[in-house]
């Protein structure tokens, strides 16, 4: 790949993702993919929605939500196909901004909060993420740190997996209560609520092992 790898270096100080941006603007033939803005993206998280419509019917699919392209992806081929099936949002309670700005119709920055679920901190959803969601999504719920250690132990003891912690957010939000399947809503379905879980890192960071300890303590 022919990086500007000199005009990266001179965006001193920008972040990384900044820098992308200003490559794909003065080399038109390169595109810069951002995980809520492409559809494309969103399609390919679509598949997960394929697999999951193949057996079980869910009352309720639970998806931690950082950009938006995951739950937009699953969702818009659930809501085709199973169109009972409830679809919630997980946000980390110290970065809520996809669920704010679903409350305000609008991106809205978070501001201030923390979180150790680095894959879920996004502090401010791309528009055209929102959009989708806000026709898609049926609710966001928030989890705390606490409750995604506690889901991470709990996946370790019980799966034998060691997950990323906002891979770990949909099974704190079930785990927790946050997330109940009404079946009174759903007559004669006989479903369940589902998650998906990722253990994409072997080992946590050493700042998310302190952060684990810290949430944990």
């Amino acid at each position: 790949m022919d990086l500007d790898v000199a005009r990266i270096e001179k965006a001193m100080g920008a972040s990384a993702r900044e820098a992308a941006a200003a490559h794909a603007v003065n080399h038109p033939d390169r595109v810069h993919v951002q995980d809520g803005l492409q559809a494309a993206v969103a399609e390919g998280a679509g598949t997960i929605g394929v697999e999951l419509t193949r057996g079980t019917r869910f009352d309720a699919v639970v998806l931690s939500v950082g950009d938006g392209a995951l739950i937009n992806g699953v969702a818009r081929w659930m809501k085709e196909h199973t169109p009972g099936t409830r679809i919630v949002g997980v946000n980390a309670a110290g970065v809520p901004s996809m669920r704010e700005s679903l409350r305000a119709g609008r991106p809205v920055t978070a501001e201030g909060g923390a979180t150790f679920a680095d894959g879920i901190a996004v502090r401010t959803p791309l528009e055209a993420s929102v959009r989708r969601a806000r026709e898609l999504v049926d609710e966001i719920v928030l989890v705390t740190d606490e409750a995604i250690a506690a889901a991470m132990e709990l996946a370790a003891r019980t799966l034998g997996v060691v997950l990323e912690p906002a891979g770990a957010a949909g099974l704190a939000a079930i785990a927790g209560g946050a997330v109940t399947s009404d079946r009174e809503e759903l007559p004669g379905r006989g479903g369940a609520t589902g998650t998906l879980v990722r253990a994409t890192r072997t080992r946590l960071t050493q700042p998310q092992r302190h952060r684990l300890r810290a949430a944990r303590s």
